[in-house]
C-alpha cells in the first residue's frame, strides 16, 4: 500500500519537469515521460522502486505488487510554495483514480518540491492516511518527450570585420526576427523542418556548452545557438577554429541556416517589412541602450508590436515594444534596494526623423527625461 504513495510522489516530481513557470505549465505542457526512481533509504519505504507514465497532464503509476498490479492516476497544478525556477520547482497533486489499493482516495492532495540540479525530491503528504508524510526520491531513470514550440537564437558574429548576425526563430508565434527588427512569416513546413532538425541532433542531450577556439588563432567567426522548450534550454557555442565540435550541432546549424535563408528569400511580406525599419530599428536600439532595459532587461523577451504611423508632417512612427526586467522599477537601479521579480514592461517609442521624440514605460516613467510621469 504504501508503495503506491511514493509512486504518485515521484509520478509528481517527473512531471514539474515540463514546465518552466507556472503560466507556462498551465498554458504549455507538451510532455510524455516514462520514469522509474527509488526511495532514499534513509526515509519510509526505503528503496522500492516505482515505474510512472504521463502524458501531457495526466500522470499515471503503475507498480507491480503481490497483490497485483496497482494503479494511482492523478492531475497536476502548480505551487507557490516555492519560487520556481528551471532548478526549484513546486507542485500540488490531486489523486483523480485508483486501483488496488485502499491507502488512496479520490482527492488527496500531496505537495512536493524537485531539485533538479541535485537529483533530489521532497515531497509532503498533505491529505488522506499518510497525511504530514515527508519522502525524498532519487531518481535513476528518465525518458522525456516534448512536443512543444520551440525558441531559438542563432548567432554568428567575428572576422576581421567584425560582422554580428544575430536571427530569433519563435515557433509558436510563427515569427522570425533579425537584429535589425525585420520580422518574417515562418510557414508550418519551415517549422517542421525545424522541430525535426532539433530532435534530430539530440541537442539537449549535449553536455558540453562551450568549444573554444584553438590558442592563438585570430579572425575567426564564433557561433551561438540557444534553444529554449518549457523548462529544458541548452545554449552551445564554439568559433571557426575550434575542435571537437560535435558534427550534429555542425549540421544543426546549417539547417536552420539554409531555413533563414529561404524565408528570407521567399515572397511573403513580413509584419515589418509593411512599414520602414530604420524607425524600428531606431527604437529598439534606444530601448536596449536606455537606463532601465540596461540594467537588468532580459534581452530574448524583447519583441516589437504593430507600429503606426501618424499622419502628420514629418511622419511620427509609434513603436511599441514589450520586454521583461529581472527587478521592479526604472531607470538605473545601481545601489536601490528593488524587487527580485521578473517584471513585464510596455515601452512606447516615438521616432520622428531619426529621432526619439517620447519614451514612456509603462504609461508611469519617462525613459527620455529618466523621471515618473505625474
Amino acid at each position: 500500500m504504501s508503495k503506491v504513495i511514493t509512486g504518485t510522489v515521484f509520478l509528481l516530481i517527473i512531471f514539474g519537469i515540463s514546465s518552466q513557470q507556472n503560466h507556462a505549465f498551465a498554458g504549455q505542457n507538451n510532455l510524455v515521460f516514462y520514469g522509474k526512481g527509488s526511495v532514499e533509504e534513509s526515509n519510509p519505504f526505503a528503496g522500492e522502486i516505482i515505474r510512472m507514465l504521463i502524458n501531457k497532464d495526466a500522470g499515471t503509476v503503475v507498480h507491480a505488487t503481490s497483490h497485483g498490479i496497482e494503479i494511482v492516476r492523478m492531475s497536476l497544478s502548480p505551487s507557490n510554495t516555492c519560487t520556481q525556477t528551471q532548478s526549484t520547482l513546486c507542485f500540488d497533486g490531486t489523486i483523480t483514480d485508483v486501483k488496488n489499493t485502499n491507502m488512496h482516495q479520490i482527492g488527496d492532495k500531496i505537495n512536493l518540491t524537485l531539485d533538479l540540479q541535485n537529483k533530489k525530491e521532497t515531497v509532503l503528504i498533505n491529505s488522506g492516511q499518510m497525511q504530514g508524510t515527508t519522502i525524498t526520491i532519487s531518481l535513476a531513470k528518465t525518458i522525456v518527450k516534448l512536443d512543444g514550440p520551440f525558441t531559438i537564437i542563432l548567432s554568428r558574429e567575428g572576422g576581421i570585420a567584425g560582422i554580428r548576425n544575430v536571427v530569433t526563430i519563435d515557433t509558436l508565434s510563427g515569427e522570425m526576427t533579425k537584429e535589425d527588427g525585420s520580422t518574417y512569416s515562418v510557414n508550418e513546413e519551415s517549422i517542421a523542418e525545424i522541430h525535426h532538425a532539433i530532435k534530430k541532433s539530440k541537442f539537449f542531450n549535449i553536455a558540453q556548452q562551450n568549444y573554444p577556439p584553438i590558442q592563438g588563432s585570430a579572425d575567426y567567426f564564433t557561433y551561438s545557438i540557444q534553444i529554449t522548450q518549457g523548462i529544458f534550454k541548452n545554449t552551445l557555442s564554439w568559433a571557426d577554429t575550434s575542435e571537437n565540435v560535435p558534427k550534429k550541432v555542425i549540421w544543426l546549424k546549417d539547417e536552420i541556416n539554409s531555413i533563414v535563408a529561404d524565408l528570407e528569400s521567399s515572397p511573403q511580406i513580413g509584419r515589418s517589412d509593411t512599414i520602414e525599419t530604420i524607425p524600428v530599428t531606431i527604437a529598439k536600439n534606444f530601448t536596449v541602450s536606455s537606463p532601465t532595459f540596461a540594467f537588468d532587461g532580459i534581452p530574448e523577451t524583447l519583441k516589437v508590436g504593430e507600429v503606426k504611423i501618424l499622419e502628420s508632417f514629418p511622419e511620427q512612427y509609434v513603436i511599441p515594444i514589450s520586454f521583461d526586467s529581472l527587478h521592479g522599477g526604472y531607470g538605473n537601479r545601481t545601489d536601490q534596494i528593488v524587487t527580485e521579480a521578473i517584471t513585464p514592461h510596455a515601452i512606447i517609442v516615438t521616432v520622428v526623423d531619426g529621432k526619439v521624440v517620447s519614451a514612456i514605460i509603462d504609461e508611469k516613467w519617462n525613459e527620455l527625461d529618466q523621471k515618473q510621469i505625474e
